[in-house]
């Protein structure tokens, strides 16, 4: 189940708010916990029992590596349970991937059948990790409440795509929770526009690039190739932003807070920046569990250089089992290198637009990688942008104009300035402009449902990470 669908929106969505409000407040979290195992369940039913054993093991595990006192067992079973949760990742993400390669190496043909992966399997991962690493660092004790233990990997508002929550910033808000109206209020206004952002903005700039994508790019002009890939550059930033804003208004409107994962990243003015805004969750997770305890920068070069490739090689494997997704995120290593070595300074000095167009430009080159399939595609991509098939053409300036309406509602909502209003609007508001902002939300949520009704099954992107 996704939240951009017509079995969630007028199905799943009311009725377990209803059912979660009515329950007695001392029962809500084993509520919460029943619906987010049935919304695990619509996609995932026969993963059920694989869920279940992964919650009891990591509880269990985790407990029983919290009573050791002697430091060499302790980590040992820190090895077994990190183990036990990356090979879960591996058999379903990884396992086609490392045959192939070795087939590639060996000249073998061992054959092996993809499986159907858990949804969020790759969240849900990470989010099972950082507690399992945390109790391990003394960062808290492990947790006796099995019931939130199994609310906090499995809570279905995140499950599907994060955001990546420590069990320190959401286990205080398994707590007895009073109706919350402003926060539900917040929560079913995030969501519409979120939906809004996904279904009407995304979906638009998802079907420019697949038309793009179909021509030769030999033949493609650079004005052609260049409203494709923003168009997918566009894609990707509305597809997730959208649907962690879903994530996080239907969290709301059940009285959970959770981190932002976003901080309107194509707003940056270079790439480390661009980096601390873009799935900002993600980023923190490689940052305090893989670079800074491989030593990261304090450590002399070599460390650094090795603490660096390992985060950007691993960034990229995470997002997906195939090469050009790793040539993605080294892509971005080096050029965090060559910033950390000077580049950084020198746009500080100049001009914010020239830092600001220095970004995008390598952000959207990022995309070309990301969003075509091997080396000799993107390379025949970034040709075409180069003017390889010629500057301009007809068809070019045919979608550049069909679509030019929807780019500019696209850079206006990557700025700050819409919520600025929106947050002003909010401050000053009298009973018409309430109406006049009620009115508008409805209209959106009309507008997305329709969509919805006109579109095939369309899940976010990283639902598939």
């Amino acid at each position: 189940m996704i939240f951009n669908s017509i079995p969630f929106l007028i199905g799943f969505l009311p009725l377990s708010l209803l059912v979660y409000y009515l329950t007695p407040m001392k029962g809500r979290n084993v509520t919460l916990l029943l619906l987010s195992l049935f919304f695990f369940s619509w996609g995932s039913p026969q993963y059920l029992g694989l869920m279940a054993a992964s919650v009891l093991v990591n509880y269990a595990g985790v407990r029983w590596m919290d009573g050791l006192a002697q430091k060499t067992p302790r980590k040992r079973l820190l090895v077994a349970l990190v183990t036990f949760n990356l090979l879960i990742l591996f058999v379903f993400k990884y396992l086609g991937f490392f045959f192939w390669n070795l087939n590639g190496l060996l000249g073998t043909q061992i054959t092996v059948r993809q499986l159907v992966w858990p949804l969020g399997i790759s969240f849900y991962t990470f989010q099972v990790l950082s507690y399992v690493l945390d109790v391990y660092k003394g960062q808290f004790p492990a947790s006796k409440n099995l019931l939130q233990v199994a609310l906090y990997f499995l809570m279905f508002p995140q499950l599907a795509s994060g955001p990546i929550m420590r069990w320190d910033e959401l286990s205080p808000q398994f707590a007895p929770r009073l109706i919350r109206p402003n926060l539900m209020a917040d929560g079913a206004e995030r969501f519409v526009v979120g939906l809004f952002k996904k279904v009407l903005v995304a979906n638009s700039f998802w079907t420019l690039w697949q038309t793009v994508k179909g021509y030769d790019p030999s033949k493609m002009s650079a004005l052609l190739a260049w409203v494709g890939i923003l168009g997918f550059t566009f894609y990707i930033y509305f597809d997730f932003s959208g649907y962690m804003d879903m994530a996080i208004g239907t969290a709301n409107l059940f009285g959970f807070q959770l981190q932002e994962n976003f901080d309107f990243p194509y707003t940056s003015k270079s790439i480390g920046e661009f980096w601390r805004r873009w799935h900002m969750t993600l980023g923190r997770f490689f940052r305090d569990y893989l670079y800074i305890p491989m030593g990261g920068s304090r450590e002399g070069t070599g460390r650094y250089l090795l603490a660096l490739f390992t985060v950007w090689f691993t960034t990229g494997l995470w997002h997906g089992a195939a090469w050009h997704y790793i040539l993605w995120g080294l892509w971005f290593g080096v050029l965090i290198l060559v910033e950390h070595w000077g580049l950084k300074r020198v746009l500080g000095r100049i001009p914010s637009f020239f830092a600001h167009l220095y970004t995008m430009i390598l952000v959207i080159i990022g995309w070309v990688f990301f969003a075509l399939p091997n080396l000799s595609t993107a390379g025949a991509y970034l040709r075409a942008m180069a003017g390889g098939g010629g500057l301009w053409d007809r068809t070019g300036f045919y979608y550049l104009y069909t679509y030019a309406l929807l780019f500019l509602l696209a850079v206006a909502l990557s700025t700050r300035a819409p919520q600025r209003v929106l947050r002003r609007m909010k401050y000053h508001m009298n009973p018409p402009r309430r109406v006049v902002f009620l009115l508008g939300l409805v209209l959106m949520l009309i507008l997305s449902t329709a969509f919805i009704l006109n579109q095939s099954y369309s899940p976010s992107m990283y639902i598939g990470f």
